[in-house]
């Protein structure tokens, strides 16, 4: 069974922001030391460079590119149906009061 398994959505979004935002300082240290690393050293750039441009590649052979359309489009349809029925239940509705 995973780590987050019994956990509710919810539970794991505050977990994930917590550690997200507890890990900040020490993510700008290790990205401003890999940036002057990198910044002298050709090798990572090229590196950089053919990973960046056989990854473009990749996905834009139309097979793959249909299969990632396809997934956003299914995720980005499901995240909106869930998104909005949340927030039509956090909207203020008109009260109606009888009539005396």
């Amino acid at each position: 069974m995973g780590k987050y398994r019994l956990r509710t959505p919810e539970e794991i979004g505050e977990i994930a922001l917590r550690n997200l935002l507890d890990a900040i300082p020490r993510m700008k240290e290790n990205y401003d030391r890999a940036m002057s690393e990198f910044a002298i050293d050709v090798n990572k750039q090229a590196e950089y460079k053919t990973g960046v441009a056989l990854w473009v590649e990749t996905a834009r052979t139309p097979e793959v590119r249909k299969r990632i359309r396809d997934a956003m489009k299914e995720a980005r349809d499901i995240y909106e149906r869930k998104r909005e029925a949340i927030l039509s239940r956090l909207r203020p509705r008109a009260i109606t009061v009888p009539a005396r």
